[in-house]
């Protein structure tokens, strides 16, 4: 079994000193109470500015389809009035064609004077007939156009409601974003499990590896994303967070500078040792670290429970001692969750579990900053 140690490369002290205060004080309880108290204030008033653009949105469309009925009632006014004002042009014209056709005279001089003096009298009706027909064409052409005047009003007030309601849709939109991710945040804040489902997958935890711009050497030309990827498919067959995992062998490793001898999480290592184990492939150092991590996090973990046998390099190479090795952990099931890990647990170093929380802290937000 690995003994406590207090080893830290020290390329990896001077990365930790450049972290995030904010993120990573100088305690585990500290960074609890820190960030997750900005980030619990900063999500209720994101959360009460969502609610409020939301009744934005709604009084907005409330308003739109008040105006849109104002509108259609003001359209159907408006065809009124152009209907009577074509009504009254019309009957003028009809008016204009019958004196036309009175005025007309032939050679029976009796039928002309009848003619005339229809006409005459035609004349004189018509034009008083004319004159409260052009009155009310004029009137009618000054309600037209007020009612243009009010339609331009009441489209202009719709298209601009229209306008504030897309913006407040897009507001909400992007700050629900903003507050998905800072949920995000706050529960990779919050309690730890070492066991669970990892929330980050391979993708993600090599993009921001490679955002740091730190070299690494892994046996056989392994890639960070194909290490990320195993860590994933260990942690997963046996229910434990292999993206916190990763992390920690980011903190082990000195983001994986030298670890051609796969083994990623100090197994073995100690303050009086002289080196540590090695594993034969990049799987075999990243299970035994898994069912390691499994027997802290699990305190009814056993062998016959492991969705593999117990790494031979790790727990021994005679099965049967190799179960009972791990069936027998003196510290199983102690540190459930990583903000105890550290003092004792895994490692001397107190602040252990505040560095591989750092560094875990520091993925979760480039994921959620990159999604």
């Amino acid at each position: 079994m690995a003994r406590p140690k207090t080893h830290i490369p020290v390329l990896l002290l001077a990365l930790v000193a450049g972290m995030v205060a904010s993120l990573v004080p100088v305690s585990v309880a500290g960074a609890q109470e820190v960030s997750v108290t900005r980030l619990q204030r900063d999500i209720a008033d994101n959360s009460k500015r969502i609610d409020d653009l939301g009744r934005e949105i709604d009084d907005a469309g409330r308003r739109q389809r008040q105006l849109e009925a104002e509108i259609a009632a003001t359209e159907g006014r408006l065809q009124t009035a152009r209907d009577l004002s074509d009504g009254i042009r019309a009957q003028i014209q009809d008016r204009a064609a019958s004196l036309y056709v009175v005025r007309r005279t032939g050679n029976d001089p009796l039928v002309n004077l009848r003619r005339i003096s229809d006409a005459a009298a035609a004349q004189h009706y018509g034009n008083g007939v004319s004159e409260a027909d052009d009155a009310l064409l004029n009137r009618l052409v000054d309600v037209s156009e007020g009612l243009d005047a009010d339609l331009k009003r009441l489209s202009d007030a719709r298209d601009e409601v229209v306008a504030q309601r897309d913006r407040a849709v897009a507001a909400k939109a992007a700050l629900e974003d903003v507050l998905t991710r800072q949920r995000k945040l706050l529960a990779a804040l919050d309690v730890i499990p070492l066991m669970g489902q990892a929330q980050l997958n391979a993708r993600q935890i090599a993009d921001w590896f490679d955002s740091t711009g730190m070299s690494y050497r892994l046996a056989g030309g392994m890639t960070i994303r194909d290490l990320a990827q195993i860590y994933l498919d260990e942690g997963t067959a046996e229910g434990v967070r292999g993206d916190v995992a990763f992390a920690q062998s980011v903190l082990e490793t000195g983001y994986f500078s030298w670890a051609l001898d796969n083994n990623y999480a100090g197994l073995g290592a100690c303050d009086s040792c002289a080196g540590e184990p090695g594993f034969p492939t990049p799987r075999d150092g990243v299970r035994a670290q898994i069912q390691h991590l499994k027997n802290y996090g699990d305190p009814d973990s056993r062998a016959s429970g492991l969705a593999h046998p117990p790494q031979p390099s790790w727990y021994g190479s005679d099965p049967v001692q190799a179960a009972r090795n791990f069936d027998t952990f003196f510290a199983k099931g102690r540190a459930q969750t990583w903000q105890v890990m550290g003092k004792g647990n895994w490692a001397t170093d107190p602040n252990y579990a505040t560095k591989v929380i750092g560094i875990y802290i520091r993925m979760v937000v480039f994921a959620a900053d990159h999604a």
